[in-house]
């Protein structure tokens, strides 16, 4: 079962998030690519996540992978609010593919009143 975290994002900054891959308690290298997305719903059939907020496919060279999300990577125009988010892990392509989710939740997106930057 995938662990269930509340990530908290305030606009307009560069967070950093290592992920450790495990299985059975022990850090795998076993993965080869990350997964980390942000959407408006916890679920919806958009096979190609064409309705992330955020999406970002990582290349893993190990057990620990940084996620870095950048204030490009979110629009300005998306409202602060509570979002839903997973990480999940590609091992290989298969056939099947053999993907895990290892982490879902609450992407909370803050914001402050000054916009400004000059």
């Amino acid at each position: 079962m995938a662990k269930k975290v509340k990530l908290e994002y305030y606009r307009n900054t560069t967070f950093n998030l290592t992920h450790v891959y495990q299985k059975n308690g022990v850090p795998s290298t076993d993965g080869q690519t990350l997964f980390f997305t942000v959407k408006p719903t916890q679920y919806d059939t958009s096979t190609g996540d064409t309705t992330a907020l955020i999406s970002k496919t990582i290349s893993m060279s190990g057990a620990n992978t940084t996620i870095t999300i950048n204030p490009t990577d979110l629009a300005d125009t998306v409202a602060p609010g509570t979002y839903y988010f997973d990480i999940k892990v590609k091992e290989s392509n298969g056939p099947p593919p053999v993907i895990y989710q290892c982490a879902a939740g609450e992407f909370i997106l803050l914001a402050e009143p000054t916009n400004r930057e000059s």
